[in-house]
């Protein structure tokens, strides 16, 4: 009678278990894509029209003796 709980535990989890993956593998499947993208879409843009580099920087006086205006 003693492995009616395992049994039942595990027939339980089992869906959540395989529900949580499916959905971090989507979330991680999104964000590679996502990442691609915007790569790609800055690469178009920026890239030839001679752009090699963005740089975004607070206007902060702490980080002007780092980043030259």
């Amino acid at each position: 009678m003693q492995l009616f709980p395992a049994i039942a535990v595990l027939v339980t989890a089992a869906p959540v278990v395989a529900l949580t993956v499916s959905f971090v593998l989507v979330l991680l499947a999104a964000t590679l894509v996502y990442a691609v993208a915007l790569t790609m879409i800055a690469w178009l843009l920026w890239c030839f029209r001679g752009i090699d580099t963005l740089v975004v920087y607070s206007d902060s006086p702490n980080w002007h003796g780092y980043v030259i205006p």
